[in-house]
């Protein structure tokens, strides 16, 4: 099960008129932002308004969720985009990944 996967299983029991954003984004962003060294609540807040545009891509919310770990893995920008293509990846036009756009993705998650 992928992170996405998990964020969808986990019910939301929060009143639905109070509701501004889906329960899975919450869970992703803040996942996404502890990789990325965020410590604290505010920081996280700042976090996913700075990523909201690269992550409403659905496509690049998924790769944005592999990136860091396969980074962590020693792994060069060009053979994550290798990975991303092979496992059926594409950017938010529609096409392959390339070195310099995972660059930009990972990028995008540390500011």
């Amino acid at each position: 099960m992928n992170l996405l996967d998990f964020a969808n299983s986990i019910p939301d029991f929060r009143q639905e008129l109070k509701i501004q954003h889906q329960a899975s984004d919450i869970v992703f962003i803040t996942v996404a932002a502890v990789i990325c060294g965020v410590q604290d609540w505010e920081d996280i807040e700042y976090f996913g308004h700075c990523k909201d545009n690269a992550l409403r891509n659905q496509n690049n919310r998924r790769a944005t969720a592999l990136i860091p770990m396969m980074k962590k893995e020693g792994k060069t920008y060009t053979l994550i985009a290798e990975s991303l293509n092979r496992q059926g990846f594409k950017t938010s036009k529609g096409c392959r990944f390339y070195a310099v756009q995972v660059w930009r993705l990972y990028s995008k998650l540390l500011k």
